[in-house]
């Protein structure tokens, strides 16, 4: 990788990362990005690196040795739960209680405390995944009983909500699921 492509992404950070009021978590999606890039990006100010796919996050793991933070971002099939609790810091998008209650059967076995986002399918668009807006009471409460069923462990640290905006969304769709995220939390507090 050229020097000036290494430069572009350092200044794409720095600026990405200054336009965010403070308490704002850059998570960096590293889907099909070189070692080097991803490297890069880590020298430029990145502490969290997303993988949509476990198994190209594993692959990418044992070649960055810098200290950062693994996230899930993508749908996490159940199959996979067992590699991702081993691979991951935190799960960003947990949308089921199967999932939920998999992921915690898996923490429990790596006694390993697992954060934890839930993915909201605010659009309720059918084509993607998480949980629509109605259902979320329901799983928040079915997650927050789970250390329950495996004594005093508790394998999900706080509950956090989670949104995707599109580039190709105007701004008024990304704020309303914004707003209905936020009224949601309202909710839930």
């Amino acid at each position: 990788m050229n020097e000036n492509y290494l430069n572009i992404i350092t200044k794409n950070v720095t600026d990405i990362q200054h336009s965010f009021p403070s308490g704002v978590l850059l998570v960096a999606a590293a889907k099909t990005r070189s070692p080097d890039e991803v490297k890069a990006a880590i020298h430029a100010g990145i502490k969290i690196i997303g993988y949509n796919y476990v198994q190209e996050a594993e692959r990418m793991r044992k070649i960055i040795e810098n200290p950062v933070q693994w996230h899930m971002i993508g749908h996490l099939q159940r199959n996979k739960v067992k590699k991702a609790v081993k691979f991951f810091d935190m799960i960003e998008t947990i949308d089921s209680v199967e999932l939920a209650e998999a992921v915690n059967k898996e923490c429990v076995s790596e006694g390993k405390i697992m954060p934890v986002l839930i993915e909201i399918n605010s659009g309720k668009e059918s084509n993607k995944t998480g949980v629509l807006p109605e259902n979320v009471d329901s799983l928040i409460r079915h997650i927050s009983g789970l250390p329950k069923l495996v004594s005093l462990l508790y394998n999900f640290s706080g509950i956090k909500l989670m949104v995707f905006g599109y580039l190709r969304m105007k701004l008024i769709q990304i704020l309303l699921r914004l707003v209905i995220c936020r009224v949601l939390q309202g909710q839930l507090i």
